[in-house]
Order: C-alpha cells, then sequence, then structure tokens
C-alpha cells in the first residue's frame, strides 16, 4: 500500500455555514477507510456530532477559537500523522486564516496536504494537492506549484447518494423535496410558502432543514428530522428543489432531478458553470414557480436527471484516493533537497 496512511481531516459544519463542506470530507474518509487508511477528523462539535453517527472518529473543537491557535492545535494532535485534507468554508476572514495556518503547520511537518477550494482561480499557499469539484473549475494560470485536480468527476459524493440505478420517474410530480442548506431559515420559509400558495393541492412537500428551525409548516409539508435518511427520502420525490452547494451534486448522482436556488453570492459562479452545463438553475424565488412548470413533462425531468448523471458520476472519491495513492508520504518541498 503506498501513499500517506494516517490521515487528518479539518472541516466543520452548521447553520451557519451549512453542511456541504461536511458531506464532502464525509464521503472521502469513508472512501479511504474502506482502502485501509486510519483517518481522524478534526472539526467543531456540530460536525462531530454527524460524524459520530457515521461510527468516524472526531475531535472536536470551537469554532471561536483563535485561527492560530487552533490551527496549532490540531497540528500538534495529528501525532503520526502523514497527510492533512482541509475542507472549510471559502469565507474571507478567520476560515481563511484558519485554512492558511493549517497548509503553514503541515508543510512544517512536511505532511501531504489536499485543500479543497470552491473558488474560481483561488490556490491554497502551501498545498500539495488542490481540489476544485465544481463544474467549470480550472487550474489557475500559470500554476507550477501544487497538483490541481478540477472539475465535478472529482466530487466525493457520500454513498447513500450513489444507488447504481437512480429511482424510478412517475409520470407526475406528487411529491417535492425541499432542502436549501444551512442558516437560511428566511428563504426557506419564503420558498415553503411561495410552493404552498402555487403548487396543486395534490403535491406533497418533504422539507429537510437540517438543523433549521421553521416557525411553521402548511398542511401538505412533511418534515425530515433525521439528517442521515435524506437519501432514502429523496429516492421517494420526484422533484428536488436544493441549494447551490453540495446538495446538487448529491441529488444529480442519484439521479432525482433537481431545480438549483442559490442562497448566497458566493454560490453563484458554480451554479452558472451549472446551468450552462444542462442544470436547471432558479437565480430567485419569483423564477421557482415557472421553472417547476417547466418540469412538470416527465421527458423534462428524465432529461435533467441524466444531465446531472452525466456530470457526477459518485466515484469523485475514489479517483481523489488514486491519486493520492502515488503522492510521497513525505514530499520535498520548493527549496529542500
Amino acid at each position: 500500500m503506498t501513499g500517506p496512511r494516517n490521515i487528518v481531516v479539518t472541516t466543520a459544519a452548521g447553520n451557519d455555514i451549512g453542511w456541504g463542506h461536511l458531506a464532502r470530507s464525509t464521503a472521502l474518509a469513508e472512501q479511504l477507510g474502506e482502502q485501509d487508511r486510519q483517518v481522524t477528523f478534526f472539526a467543531n462539535r456540530f460536525a462531530c456530532s454527524r460524524l459520530e453517527r457515521r461510527r468516524l472518529v472526531c475531535r472536536p473543537w470551537s469554532t471561536h477559537e483563535d485561527p492560530r491557535a487552533l490551527a496549532a492545535a490540531v497540528i500538534a494532535r495529528a501525532g503520526d500523522a502523514d497527510c492533512l485534507i482541509v475542507d472549510l468554508p471559502g469565507r474571507a476572514g478567520r476560515w481563511d486564516e484558519l485554512r492558511g495556518e493549517l497548509c503553514r503547520g503541515a508543510r512544517e511537518r512536511k505532511l501531504v496536504t489536499v485543500v479543497f477550494e470552491d473558488r474560481p482561480g483561488a490556490l491554497p499557499v502551501g498545498a500539495t494537492l488542490v481540489v476544485n469539484p465544481n463544474v467549470g473549475a480550472y487550474p489557475p494560470a500559470g500554476n507550477s506549484g501544487p497538483a490541481f485536480l478540477a472539475g465535478p468527476s472529482y466530487q466525493p459524493v457520500r454513498r447513500e447518494f450513489r444507488p447504481g440505478q437512480p429511482p424510478a420517474m412517475k409520470v407526475d410530480i406528487e411529491r417535492i423535496l425541499v432542502c436549501l442548506g444551512g442558516g437560511i431559515t428566511g428563504i426557506l420559509e419564503q420558498a415553503i410558502g411561495l410552493l404552498d400558495r402555487t403548487l396543486p393541492g395534490e403535491v406533497e412537500l418533504l422539507v429537510a432543514a437540517g438543523g433549521t428551525s421553521i416557525d411553521a409548516l402548511p398542511e401538505r409539508a412533511g418534515l425530515l428530522h433525521k439528517p442521515d435518511e435524506l437519501a432514502a427520502a429523496a429516492s421517494g420525490c420526484d422533484l428536488a428543489v436544493v441549494g447551490g452547494g453540495q446538495l446538487k451534486s448529491e441529488m444529480a448522482c442519484l439521479g432525482l432531478p433537481a431545480l438549483v436556488l442559490p442562497t448566497a453570492p458566493d454560490q453563484h459562479p458554480s451554479c452558472r458553470a451549472w446551468a450552462e452545463a444542462g442544470g436547471r438553475v432558479a437565480w430567485s424565488l419569483e423564477q421557482l414557480a415557472p421553472a417547476i412548470d417547466e418540469l412538470r413533462p416527465v421527458s423534462n425531468r428524465r432529461r435533467l436527471a441524466a444531465a446531472g448523471r452525466a456530470l457526477v458520476d459518485g466515484r469523485g472519491a475514489e479517483r481523489i484516493v488514486s491519486i493520492l495513492e502515488n503522492l510521497p508520504a513525505e514530499p520535498a518541498r520548493e527549496g529542500e533537497p
């Protein structure tokens, strides 16, 4: 067995940042585990609670800690690890500072450092391998530094969203899954209210709110309480309305036609590329009902589902692990013998 064997993963999740980074790193960690790699997570408590349900080892940290001190603590507690994987929110400020400090500390320890980076053209300093699994991703111009994996063929997808065969497609839309991510209660409630006013009375709604609280649901709507049951619940739906993050890739892999509703400005670049590649995006709440009307014919939903599965085949984690196997456990750094 070649490549790194003892791997530390740093990620975060919560109502303010969603759970896409956690879902992605979970998929990669489980693939590494299948290859007999030892994987330990360092994550905030919200993420650790979900990781423990999947029997993954996690050591908690607080998002309120100083980024430099937190990074130093993670590196110090990494023990005999030979690889660090970083999947954190792509936001300026403390998240960028934490990412940079982790890369710097890993470089000093001569760890293989894998960084997920969703921002177009961004290149984390100190990384060994950078992964941007979004549609339309590209390596920065003139990059002579880390290896760069770009595009949805490198999108890790949790195993429950890789069923092999897509769900059966009904002629009529009978149930719609609504899942927009974390920290967006206002948009979620507005979307549910709009759908309740505009959809035919026989169409049911299934709302996956994660940890987001909702004051009231219409009579036709049910609430999915357990996030780990999302894939199974989605398989019983005919259409999904999802945010512009990780879930659009998981629904694509599952084979469920999904209408994407971006909920944050940083999702717009990847959603534009998603639409250009055959996905369907509603750019505002006002576009939601007309977009669903377009997808009422089963032929349109079949085309949308096929386009999604062509983009995301569920083997992204497998491909990343294969590349990791060919990386040295202690790579020589620039300027070192």
